[in-house]
């Protein structure tokens, strides 16, 4: 199989940024949701699987 680098393929930009902070904090405020381990929002995964 023969890959090649396609570039940059997914960037935060700064609404996604602005968005991260409302969006973490209403996640944390549910709680009928699992709460994290750690409440670092600088701490992210993504999984990026072939």
């Amino acid at each position: 199989m023969n890959r090649k680098d396609s570039g940059v393929l997914f960037h935060a930009d700064q609404e996604d940024q602005r968005l991260a902070g409302k969006n973490i904090a209403a996640r944390l405020a549910n709680r009928t949701l699992q709460q994290p381990v750690s409440n670092n929002p600088d701490i992210y995964n993504l999984g990026i699987f072939y």
